[in-house]
């Protein structure tokens, strides 16, 4: 059995950036390595089309952790549909600071992620965490600025956060 040590991670504008990126397009897995075992899987995911982008993001997370992880090309054909690309990783204790510290739920979360409350600690913070979640699910649209999600709450966060910001 692996009984590793959980190190306390810090919330500052690199995880608070990070943790925008992983509610946006990231999936926190909250399933089992095994059914036998049942020892957790601390399996995140950030999967999207822009490989620079993702180089980034996976330059910033192992500024955090310590991970051997690499950027993979996801293998499935999409039809006329771009490339995407995916970098997994296994932290335990990244995955306890996202789903205890900042109560990001792991599983299907789409419809149920708000902006954590310890975001709202200070405005650098908030424009980090903003700045992680526009550039993975939101961006200039035309004349305005756009922001997509399946959570309503999320939504309304998001704009009361932009609308103190002015």
């Amino acid at each position: 059995m692996n009984i590793g040590t959980i190190h306390q991670i810090p919330i500052n504008e690199t995880t608070a950036y990070l943790a925008g990126v992983i509610v946006g397009d990231g999936h926190i897995f909250g399933s089992h390595k095994s059914n036998v075992t049942k020892s957790k899987d601390y399996r995140i995911t950030v999967e999207v089309i822009d490989l620079e982008f993702l180089k980034v993001f996976e330059s910033l997370i192992k500024s955090i952790i310590s991970t051997k992880s690499t950027i993979r090309e996801r293998k499935v054909i999409r039809g006329n549909r771009k490339q995407l690309y995916y970098f997994q990783f296994r932290n335990k204790s990244f995955y306890y600071f996202l789903t205890s510290t900042l109560k990001i739920p792991s599983g299907k979360k789409s419809s149920s992620v708000i902006v954590p409350l310890q975001i709202y600690s200070s405005l650098k913070l908030q424009k980090f965490f903003l700045a992680g979640l526009f550039d993975t699910d939101g961006g200039i649209r035309g004349k305005t600025l756009g922001f997509t999600s399946a959570s309503k709450d999320l939504i309304k966060d998001v704009s009361k956060i932009l609308l103190n910001l002015k």
